[in-house]
């Protein structure tokens, strides 16, 4: 008779207990569905296949969840804490995802958040389309900056 030490096999596909949550609110267009729109101009399913992308260089997101939320009458207040040059209402696109590699964007001693500061500057194919922001560069993620932040990412334990 065999003895059994340590765990179990069971078949399917299942995930640890290891899991880091994290959300992103950004001004950037972010939509599920169709890569391209029918005249071949880049549509918000791209940016999300991009940030997705880029979050799978480091851990692979075993749950996503994309939202937007109707205008946001104050995107310089938490949780969003966006750029002062946003002075009026603006529609913020909400990405939780969950990842099974936990402490993948948390690797750099004194920096709690690697995957926000990672993300500044990084480029996406649709701009913004928020006239708070025409001192800025639309085209790129910005997570940094005190007057045209337009991304901010939050870690969490839970979803």
């Amino acid at each position: 008779m065999t003895d059994k030490i340590n765990g179990q096999v069971v078949n399917g596909e299942h995930l640890t207990s290891d899991i880091d949550f994290w959300t992103v609110y950004t001004a950037h267009i972010l939509t599920a569905g169709t890569d391209v729109d029918p005249d071949g101009t880049p549509a918000g399913a791209d940016n999300l296949d991009r940030l997705i992308q880029f979050v799978g260089q480091r851990a692979q997101a075993v749950m996503v969840s994309v939202s937007s939320s109707a205008a946001v009458a104050d995107p310089t207040a938490a949780p969003y804490n966006f750029g002062t040059s946003y002075d009026a209402a603006a529609d913020i696109y909400t990405l939780k995802f969950a990842t099974e590699n936990t402490e993948a964007w948390t690797d750099t001693v004194g920096v709690t958040n690697n995957l926000e500061e990672a993300l500044d500057g990084f480029p996406l194919p649709v701009t913004l389309d928020n006239s708070a922001q025409t001192a800025a560069d639309t085209a790129l993620v910005n997570t940094s900056s005190a007057t045209v932040k337009n991304t901010t990412v939050v870690k969490s334990l839970v979803l």
